[in-house]
């Protein structure tokens, strides 16, 4: 199981996370989200992986971002096209977020099998995630290979339940 913790906001908390061992620490520049970095500051490059989270974002604002706080990924969140995607992986390892609902169709995916990972989120009405669990039975019909991240409601008592999931592979 791989772990990343989005939401971080400054200095202090993400220095507190990168010392618990995940290997993945978000930080969120989707500027109506409540977890928005609202000001700059410096990181030392530890192990884990740094991920902005990004939606519908400027390339070029993008990428100053990727500099600025030295990312390893971007996690993007919108709806971005096949093309943005593309275009930002050239630059910066990318991993794509799907909003799932029971009304999803995982065939969605295949557009995007080029991308690092797949984050697999609930669909709220709003973008940037909203802390809600779906119904991760619905991954069934998930049939990619690609390696994807769980997001919406997650804490530390839902480890088993995440490490009991299966999709059906084809």
């Amino acid at each position: 199981m791989i772990i990343k913790v989005c939401g971080i906001k400054d200095e202090v908390h993400f220095n507190e996370v990168e010392q618990l061992g995940v290997e993945f620490i978000g930080l969120n520049f989707y500027k109506p989200s409540p977890r928005f970095v609202e000001r700059k500051f410096n990181l030392v490059k530890g192990k884990a992986q740094r991920v902005g989270i990004f939606v519908k974002e400027e390339i070029d604002d993008l990428l100053q971002k990727a500099k600025e706080y030295n990312l390893d990924y971007a996690q993007l969140h919108g709806d971005e096209s096949v093309s943005y995607c593309q275009e930002v992986q050239e630059q910066i390892k990318i991993i794509k977020v799907f909003r799932v609902d029971e009304d999803f169709d995982f065939r969605q995916t295949e557009l995007f099998e080029f991308a690092d990972y797949f984050l697999f989120d609930t669909k709220v009405p709003q973008f940037g995630g909203g802390g809600i669990q779906f119904d991760w039975n619905l991954l069934q019909e998930y049939k990619g290979d690609k390696e994807f991240f769980l997001s919406g409601g997650l804490s530390p008592m839902h480890v088993q339940s995440v490490l009991n999931i299966s999709h059906n592979k084809l």
